[in-house]
């Protein structure tokens, strides 16, 4: 741990970092289990999808790295362009997946979450890092948790695949 003289004051993780980070982690972690388990059906998924599930895959990864380490150092800007870039991708993608025309309540997240991703990326330019932290965490529990948590409802593919109901049929 650097020196508290040489860090900044302020932007040391707090409490609610370290719960985001526990769960973009476990997050992850049902993601991948679910993945998993959906083995038989993946060969079904059309590219879309796959984007959608690789962006947040990384972005799930890069979360608790960025939420609990230093922070404004060059590595902290290298993977926030990428997380942001993934969230974007994720957030555009998204609109892909489902047949056309066929947009849910979770879509609003996506909306959100592409229009405060100018925000993260405007405030951690001008340092305005009390914003940049509060629009971050805001896409880490609105884009990343609560859509993450919407896509395990009943009846969805990550639901049935957790299930092990790969390849049976929903009726």
């Amino acid at each position: 741990m650097a020196d508290s003289r040489t860090r900044k004051t302020g932007v040391e993780p707090q409490i609610v970092d370290y719960v985001l980070a526990a769960g973009a982690v476990a997050m992850l972690a049902g993601m991948l289990t679910a993945i998993a388990r959906g083995y038989p059906e993946w060969g079904l998924l059309h590219w879309p999808i796959w984007a959608h599930l690789a962006t947040l895959a990384i972005a799930l990864s890069l979360t608790p790295i960025m939420l609990v380490r230093q922070r404004g150092d060059l590595w902290h800007r290298r993977m926030g362009y990428v997380w942001l870039a993934c969230m974007v991708v994720t957030s555009l993608v998204s609109f892909l997946v489902p047949p056309p025309g066929t947009l849910s309540p979770i879509f609003i997240l996506s909306i959100l979450t592409l229009a405060i991703s100018f925000r993260v990326w405007q405030t951690a330019r001008a340092h305005q890092w009390k914003q940049h932290r509060t629009n971050v965490r805001g896409i880490v529990i609105g884009g990343l948790l609560l859509a993450g948590f919407m896509t395990f409802q009943f009846g969805r593919l990550f639901d049935r695949w957790i299930h092990g109901l790969a390849g049976t049929t929903i009726g």
